[in-house]
């Protein structure tokens, strides 16, 4: 099956706008050096459930990394297959430059597992419940890498980790979602956050 994600329209004036905070630097110099290896490595080639975990384990499993640089490179390489614009003050790679400003191209992610939409769409609707309205954190999103990505220990698992994450990145770049031509979740808005 394929999913087919596309970024959410927006009116021409309203500039999108995905609010990070970091308390280290090197989370954004982690977050261009993904950034450039997707583009590299994956623009324009087939993107499967098994390429997107073999990714975050990858980043994940490295000792000598900090938890902040890892979520900062899955990030940035989430940003990129999603085709989003970003530009980097200080860059620690050369992401490939960018044609003139247009419509960001819709991805194809192929997956065989039959439960990797049921986790792309949960990993969709937690961004709300986790973040809301606030800025992402450095620290929140490695907490949620950490938290999905220590359950997967077998290949179902690993599947339903890649999905959920793909999914929770999809929202924290506002990236709707088609599957078989059935729209899954439209917006942030239509999920209901509650407080306690």
């Amino acid at each position: 099956m394929t999913i087919i994600a596309r970024s959410a329209q927006q009116a021409q004036s309203e500039t999108r706008r995905v609010r990070i905070q970091a308390s280290e630097p090197l989370f954004f110099q982690a977050f261009a050096h993904g950034y450039g290896l997707a583009q590299q490595d994956y623009d324009g080639q087939p993107l499967t459930d098994d390429t997107l975990y073999g990714y975050i384990r990858r980043t994940m499993t490295q000792p000598d990394l900090s938890p902040r640089w890892k979520a900062g490179a899955i990030t940035g390489w989430f940003a990129a297959l999603y085709h989003i614009p970003c530009t980097f003050e200080e860059q620690t790679t050369r992401p490939k430059p960018k044609p003139a400003p247009a419509t960001p191209r819709p991805i194809e992610l192929h997956y065989t597992d039959p439960h990797f939409m049921s986790a792309y769409e949960a990993g969709y609707a937690a961004f709300a419940a986790v973040v809301g309205d606030q800025p992402a954190t450095d620290d929140g999103l490695y907490a949620e890498l950490a938290r999905d990505f220590q359950g997967a220990r077998t290949l179902t698992e690993a599947r339903w980790c890649a999905g959920y994450l793909a999914g929770f990145m999809a929202a924290l770049f506002r990236v709707s979602c088609f599957v078989e031509d059935r729209h899954t979740t439209p917006s942030l808005a239509s999920v209901e956050r509650i407080s306690q």
